[in-house]
């Protein structure tokens, strides 16, 4: 499932032929880490939430294809979303990308996500770049309830909204095979009657260890603080997730997309994550994956080519990660859009169509 001018994977020329049965042994041999990898992650795994951290909404993530695949998409970030997972996988991204998603939360609460991206070619051998910001909100449909005692009538309510820009760069440090990427991000939030700012900080790399397979690593807040005008300050925990992704087929119809991570924050447990995306046909997809145990799952609909432009419709589901009880809890629902204009034509400089 891509735009225009992505029949290729992004940021590389055309796949050379690769013998069928050996993809196939690969992804054999690719399956098996996974389940390794899987099960060393249920043994550590934390069941712990996110919910009650600072800025907590950020680990949720965006894009109704992401959640479809278990969010394990530290080494996928081959879109317009991909600053909420990896900035380094922006380096993959060809076409000026406008991403949008709206998701659909338990108790009222509500996540929008906008961003724009946009790829460039720099030096004498035209060697892609990619930049991008993104806009996060978060808050309440309605007001919250203020209680000072367990009585069944409120003393009052107050609101939160919650917002988040990130703009970020990334490029190719070795050609076509190792990325490196970061965002930098301003944060702001009211509660009540308090206020905070904060900013923050991502880094990103992706290697391309073989053909078909990649793998991703993002440390994730390093240095990011909100502070608030009651003079109190929080500091959001630093996470590091590693990852590997491997393609069977060139994308389009019938290709397969399998993409596993790991996720160690600093005040909690390992969380594990898979995800598998699989393309029927060159104008749909469907998705499943798992969320440190939590069943995630998807579909997703070409839509052109119309001339330069294309697009792509999303819906995700999922458990919400944040409620009380994560497996058999309250499901949380994700549609999104994302936009394609083809801006490197064939026959132009550097051209790997």
């Amino acid at each position: 499932m891509t735009g225009p001018g992505r029949q290729t994977r992004a940021g590389v020329g055309p796949r050379p032929y690769r013998c069928v049965g050996r993809e196939f042994l690969n992804l054999r041999w690719f399956l098996f880490a996974v389940c390794c990898f899987s099960l060393a992650g249920a043994a550590l795994a934390d069941s712990s939430l996110d919910g009650g951290q600072p800025a907590a909404y950020l680990k949720l993530g965006a894009g109704a294809r992401a959640l479809g695949m278990g969010s394990a998409q530290v080494a996928v970030a081959d879109d317009a979303y991909a600053l909420a997972y990896n900035p380094g996988g922006l380096a993959q991204v060809r076409d000026f990308e406008i991403g949008s998603q709206t998701a659909f939360l338990p108790d009222g609460r509500t996540l929008n996500y906008l961003s724009a991206l946009r790829p460039l070619r720099l030096g004498a051998n035209h060697q892609l770049y990619c930049y991008g910001l993104s806009w996060t909100n978060f808050g309440f449909s309605d007001p919250i309830e203020e209680r000072v005692a367990n009585t069944p009538d409120p003393t009052g309510t107050f609101s939160d909204g919650e917002n988040a820009l990130q703009l970020g760069g990334a490029g190719w440090l070795l050609p076509d095979r190792m990325s490196m990427g970061f965002d930098l991000k301003l944060l702001q939030q009211n509660l009540g009657d308090a206020t905070a700012s904060g900013y923050g900080l991502d880094l990103g790399t992706l290697i391309r260890a073989m053909p078909g397979l990649d793998v991703g690593v993002m440390l994730q807040d390093p240095y990011t603080v909100l502070s608030w005008s009651t003079g109190e300050t929080d500091r959001l925990p630093m996470d590091l997730k590693l990852g590997a992704a491997y393609r069977l087929g060139v994308r389009g119809a019938g290709a397969l997309l399998v993409s596993a991570e790991l996720e160690k924050s600093l005040d909690q447990g390992i969380k594990d994550r898979l995800g598998l995306e699989w393309t029927p046909a060159a104008w749909s997809a469907l998705r499943l994956g798992f969320d440190n145990g939590a069943l995630t799952g998807g579909l997703g609909l070409r839509l052109g080519p119309f001339s330069d432009w294309s697009g792509q419709l999303d819906y995700g589901v999922s458990t919400d990660p944040t409620a009380q009880n994560q497996i058999g809890g309250e499901m949380q629902q994700r549609l999104s859009l994302t936009l394609f204009y083809r801006i490197f034509r064939p026959g132009g400089p550097a051209d790997d169509f």
